[in-house]
C-alpha cells in the first residue's frame, strides 16, 4: 500500500508547492490480507503509486511526490523481500518534469511507463510544462518523453491495454487547466505506438482515468473531472463512440 496525509492530490488546487511539498507518506506491506500492515519506507513526500516488476518480484516502484526533485519522481528497491531493511534508490528524472510523479506502469518485459501531472508553483503563478507520459526500457535510467503536446500541462492515469500482446497500445485521461494551459487539451488520448504518436479520441470532458473489460477488448470506460462515467463498445474502431 502507498500512503499521502494529504487528499485530493492532482485534483482543482492540489497541485501548488505549498500544499505538496509539506506532506509525508510511505510504502507498507501486510502478510495477513490487510489485517495488519507496516511500514517498508517513509519517503518525504507523499506516495500516490507503487508497481511490482513482473520480471522481478523483488523490484518495486515507487513515485513519490515533491517539487524538490532530489526528493520527488520515481524511486525503485531490488531487494523488496528484505522489508523495511529494503535499500532504495531514485531513478533519474524523466525530462522535463519537476517531482509530481503518478502513475507508474511495468510492462511484461520490464520496461516502464509513467505519468507525471500537474505543477503550479504557486496560485499566482502559470502551469510549468511538465506533465505527461514518460517511457523507460533501462529500468529508470533514461527515459523517453512519449508525450502529446497536449499532455504537457495536466495528464492523469495513463492505462495499459492488456489486450495488445507488444503493450504498446496505451490511453492517458488529460485535465484541462486555466491560464496558461490551452483549452482544448483535456479528454481521452489513445496510442497503438508505446507514445510515438497520439489521438485525441475524446474531447467530452477532462478525463481521469479508463478502463477496458478484460473480457470484450472493445468495450472501455472512462471517467471524468466533472462529466461522469462514460462507455464505448468500439473502442478499436478508427473513430470510437462513447455514451454517458
Amino acid at each position: 500500500a502507498c500512503t499521502s496525509n494529504r487528499h485530493d492530490i492532482y485534483q482543482t488546487t492540489t497541485i501548488y508547492n505549498n500544499v505538496l511539498d509539506t506532506k509525508t507518506g510511505g510504502v507498507y506491506v501486510s502478510v495477513d490480507t490487510g489485517v495488519s500492515f507496516s511500514l517498508i519506507k517513509s519517503f518525504g513526500g507523499p506516495v500516490i503509486w507503487i508497481a511490482v516488476d513482473p520480471t522481478n518480484g523483488d523490484r518495486l516502484y515507487a513515485a513519490v511526490i515533491n517539487s524538490d526533485t532530489t526528493k520527488g519522481g520515481i524511486w525503485k528497491t531490488d531487494n523488496l523481500s528484505l522489508g523495511a531493511s529494503a535499500t532504495w534508490s531514485k531513478c533519474n528524472n524523466p525530462p522535463r518534469t519537476e517531482g509530481h510523479s503518478f502513475n507508474i506502469n511495468v510492462l511484461n518485459n520490464g520496461d516502464l511507463v509513467v505519468s507525471f501531472s500537474a505543477h503550479k508553483p504557486t496560485s499566482g503563478s502559470s502551469f510549468t510544462q511538465s506533465s505527461g507520459v514518460f517511457y523507460s526500457t533501462d529500468g529508470g535510467q533514461t527515459w523517453a518523453d512519449r508525450s502529446d503536446p497536449g499532455m504537457t500541462y495536466w495528464t492523469m492515469d495513463v492505462i495499459i491495454d492488456t489486450n495488445d500482446p507488444t503493450n504498446g497500445t496505451w490511453y492517458a485521461g488529460v485535465y484541462s487547466g486555466w491560464g496558461n494551459d490551452p483549452q482544448g487539451n483535456g479528454g481521452l488520448y489513445k496510442t497503438t505506438n508505446k507514445g510515438v504518436s497520439w489521438a485525441q479520441i475524446s474531447t467530452e470532458y477532462p478525463v481521469s482515468s479508463a478502463t477496458i473489460n478484460p473480457a470484450n477488448p472493445n468495450e472501455l470506460y472512462f471517467s471524468t473531472e466533472t462529466g461522469g462515467l462514460w462507455y464505448s463498445n468500439n473502442i478499436n474502431d478508427a473513430t470510437p463512440t462513447f455514451t454517458q
